[in-house]
């Protein structure tokens, strides 16, 4: 289980979160309604991820995170 936690300032405009895999599948997308995001480990086969954040379709920040 993994925990994001978005700045303020992201509730206050319209922001999406995408998830996307090694490859560049996008495998999630939401838009960003509250402070923290609980995402599960076992929604995702092992492997290597990114999370992005985008407003105006343009990325913010881009993290990334591994399941085992």
């Amino acid at each position: 289980e993994a925990m994001i936690v978005a700045e303020d300032g992201l509730l206050k405009d319209h922001y999406v979160m995408m998830i996307t895999d090694a490859s560049g599948k996008v495998i999630k997308k939401f838009n960003v309604q509250q402070l923290q995001t609980r995402i599960l480990a076992d929604e995702f086969a092992p492997g290597i991820y990114f999370c992005s954040i985008m407003k105006n379709n343009r990325f913010v920040r881009t993290e990334k995170f591994i399941v085992y």
